[in-house]
């Protein structure tokens, strides 16, 4: 209410006011975009130090090590995958800072201005209230550009764990809709239904998503009931 008072009587506050709402949009922009790839970085970085330290502890993976006096590869593995993780993680943190300090120094600019024009076209009591809602519209900038780029990151990782958007939400229909009275949900194969169950793939390629390269090509293999494969 402040700012609106502020800038009836006054329309000068308007000349400061527009170009910083512009540059805080810009501001908002340019470290949402680079937030997006700092966050997908760290994810990509911090989950082979947890899988590192999950096939290890888990199992007979410590044994193993212990056996085989793996100990020093193990840690200097650990220590490079730790390594990498937090060398993302840093910068994306310090991408938040950067955030932060762009919006703080806006903020003072536009109270500087503030200051300069109502000292010689304001009253003394009209520019007190004009450098509170100052204030208060600088606050209000920084806030505003932080919970818009949070808001952004939650909303990206979740399309990540969507896969990017591409699937499809299909409506769960129960099955007992289409059941006559007395009928049961139990299925009972015919005899003639095979007992195991078997895979063939015949030149089939894999990629984790559509703009990725693939992992595998043109692969061809046969499954059998019981077995189990790995890609490595």
């Amino acid at each position: 209410i402040q700012i609106v008072i502020v800038a009836v009587d006054t329309p000068f506050f308007l000349y400061i006011g527009l170009p910083t709402l512009i540059i805080f949009f810009i501001v908002m922009k340019i470290y949402s975009r680079a937030s997006r790839n700092l966050q997908r970085l760290e994810a990509i970085s911090r989950s082979p130090v947890l899988s590192h330290f999950s096939e290890t502890v888990s199992g007979a993976g410590l044994s193993t090590i212990r056996s085989y006096q793996l100990e020093k590869d193990w840690a200097k593995k650990f220590e490079q995958l730790n390594d990498d993780w937090s060398i993302r993680f840093i910068i994306f943190m310090e991408g938040k800072k950067w955030a932060t300090l762009y919006s703080s120094m806006v903020s003072c600019i536009f109270m500087i201005g503030v200051v300069l024009i109502g000292w010689w076209r304001m009253q003394p009591s009209k520019l007190a209230v004009a450098i509170q809602a100052a204030t208060q519209f600088g606050f209000l900038g920084i806030f505003i550009v932080q919970q818009f780029v949070e808001l952004e990151k939650s909303y990206h990782g979740k399309k990540v764990q969507l896969g990017e958007g591409e699937w499809s939400v299909q409506e769960d229909v129960p099955q007992s809709a289409n059941l006559k009275e007395g009928e049961s949900l139990e299925i009972i194969p015919d005899n003639e239904w095979p007992q195991t169950g078997r895979v063939e793939f015949d030149k089939v390629s894999f990629r984790y998503r559509s703009k990725l390269p693939y992992v595998l090509k043109d692969v061809s293999f046969d499954l059998r009931g019981g077995e189990k494969i790995g890609v490595c």
